[in-house]
């Protein structure tokens, strides 16, 4: 069958899913048995993402990953590259413009992003040579296969550390993997959902108590207005990131 967009990437089906105690979960269960109590979301996400098994920490079948835009198709990239040209412009040229890429994944951003800055500079496109010769970049992640990306892309111990000055900083899909705390409404009081192991063997979720000392997100009005049952996500390491980038730019 043909693709309906010329130039669609596609990856071949992953095989079924089924319940596997993977690394990643004998480490939660190790930790919530050795405590003796459950532990937060934000603990359980940050081990099955980051931990020394975690899906962004170890090597996947990448059958089973989901695809990004940048991923689905080269226009996302290009339309980034010209993009990034007219915030050059709108900086008035200057001989340097250094971008920073969080996140970066296997790399197909830039990738795509440089081919059409090429494209355009071949083409002799208006400023397109001098952008072309302006521009630098640099990427971050937590883990990339250097098969697949280019020299330029380097690793990074955390996918959202910041260091450094840059004219632009971007990302696709970062912030949705910082670690968050659940909570849920329970007869119009706030509590937090942490995760168990159930008799199955299998991580469930329990409403829990929140300590007077916890970490909660600013709801920004009374509790009674939400209906029971209500979940709310809370990320705290976003403003600490958000901070960082405002520093490094």
């Amino acid at each position: 069958m043909a693709l309906p967009y010329p130039n669609a990437r596609t990856r071949p089906s992953a095989p079924p899913l089924s319940w596997v105690p993977t690394p990643a979960y004998r480490t939660i269960a190790h930790l919530i048995r050795e405590r003796g109590a459950p532990i937060s979301f934000h603990e359980f996400m940050h081990i099955a993402l980051y931990g020394d098994h975690g899906y962004y920490t170890s090597t996947r079948d990448r059958r089973a990953d989901y695809l990004t835009s940048p991923q689905t198709h080269s226009e996302f990239g290009a339309c980034i590259a010209r993009c990034l040209q007219r915030m050059w412009h709108a900086m008035e040229k200057p001989d340097r413009f250094s971008v920073l890429e969080l996140g970066s994944g296997d790399g197909s951003l830039w990738r795509d992003a440089s081919l059409e800055i090429e494209r355009a500079a071949e083409q002799t496109q208006p400023d397109a040579g001098q952008f072309r010769n302006a521009i630098t970049y640099e990427s971050h992640d937590i883990q990339l296969d250097t098969s697949q990306t280019d020299n330029d892309t380097t690793a990074h111990s955390y996918r959202h550390n910041v260091a450094g000055n840059f004219d632009c900083i971007l990302s696709n899909e970062l912030l949705d993997a910082f670690p968050v705390n659940r909570y849920i409404i329970q007869d119009s009081e706030l509590r937090e959902l942490m995760v168990d192991i159930g008799t199955d063997g299998r991580p469930h979720e329990v409403p829990h108590p929140i300590p007077p000392t916890s970490i909660t997100p600013d709801l920004g009005r009374p509790v009674s207005d939400y209906p029971d049952g209500y979940v709310i996500e809370f990320a705290p390491g976003i403003r600490d990131w958000a901070y960082q980038v405002h520093q490094s730019v």
